[in-house]
């Protein structure tokens, strides 16, 4: 069962009917008769007129069927078998006891976690609290993310008779690792990108003022607070698991799961190829993209853009 469900003030919106629980952008690329169909699926599922395995399946046909202008940004969740099936398109992101689950596309059952983060993938995610009063019932409010716990039934209950003193239920086996990054070189074309992860509240800075922000075309941006990795799924990296940085996720064609890296130490930000995929720099005033090569390291400076795959983003400073 959804418990102490959160919502984050935002622009965009949050819709929770029953056990389902719905993100989704509004705006110019969102809104309308679309979002009217996919609270109707969500309906559906929160009603079980449709098995919640199916509701990835049902809001693809919703999304694939409109306006590929009008498409928005959403992540939805429900419980089923013992976990939590989550659904995620464009902008959304879901973080799962800290741990981001890749973006994109997805479709899967998250299992061994309890805490979760639905939301826009630009902001940072809101832990829940055992002291909130907020618990969000049916309906749609504002906001740009939501959070809650999930508990489940097959969670063995205290013994008949048992008094305080009983042992706590047992947990289930350590988290397990998601998927493998999945690289596809291509070189710089069409100049869009995914929005980033920001990293966790619990993560650790650089003990300075941020180096500046990372900028997407569409306008949204991430601070740049210390050394980051880009790719489709830049958890899978040694260096973000151990800590030495932080992953920003970028989705498109050409897109590795750990596709590059920017820097940000004493001497400055720098980029570097991380050798999966091709990597493309345009220094302020070239003419030209400048390919890195595999493990190179650029510096870069205010006004620089960044090109993986097909997806563009550029480095600014106030």
């Amino acid at each position: 069962m959804l418990s102490n469900v959160q919502v984050l003030p935002g622009a965009s919106s949050v819709a929770r009917l029953g056990e389902v629980l719905l993100w989704f952008e509004t705006g110019p690329n969102g809104g309308g008769l679309m979002v009217t169909q996919l609270l109707q699926e969500v309906q559906g599922v929160a009603s079980g007129s449709v098995p919640s395995h199916q509701m990835g399946a049902r809001l693809a046909a919703v999304l694939n069927a409109g306006d590929a202008e009008a498409v928005p940004a959403l992540a939805a969740a429900t419980p089923e078998d013992g976990g939590l099936r989550v659904v995620v398109h464009g902008w959304g992101a879901v973080v799962a006891d800290g741990v981001h689950v890749p973006n994109g596309w997805v479709d899967q059952v998250v299992t061994d976690r309890r805490s979760f983060f639905l939301g826009r993938n630009t902001v940072t995610p809101m832990v829940p609290t055992s002291s909130s009063t907020l618990d969000l019932e049916d309906g749609v409010v504002p906001g740009d993310g939501v959070s809650f716990s999930l508990s489940t039934a097959t969670e063995p209950s205290p013994r008949p008779g048992a008094g305080p003193g009983a042992p706590a239920p047992p947990q289930g086996p350590p988290p397990v690792a998601w998927p493998p990054p999945r690289p596809a070189p291509e070189p710089p074309a069409a100049e869009q990108v995914s929005a980033p992860l920001r990293p966790p509240p619990t993560a650790p800075s650089s003990g300075g003022s941020p180096a500046g922000r990372l900028v997407l075309d569409d306008g949204s941006s991430a601070v740049l607070e210390r050394t980051c990795v880009l790719g489709s799924t830049p958890h899978t990296s040694p260096a973000v698991q151990t800590g030495v940085a932080i992953p920003l996720t970028v989705v498109g064609p050409g897109v590795a799961g750990v596709h590059a890296e920017v820097r940000v130490d004493a001497a400055g930000v720098a980029v570097r190829d991380l050798g999966a995929a091709p990597t493309h720099v345009l220094p302020p005033g070239a003419l030209a993209w400048t390919p890195l090569a595999p493990g190179q390291v650029m510096p870069i400076s205010p006004g620089t853009r960044i090109a993986l795959g097909r997806r563009t983003f550029s480095y600014e400073r106030p």
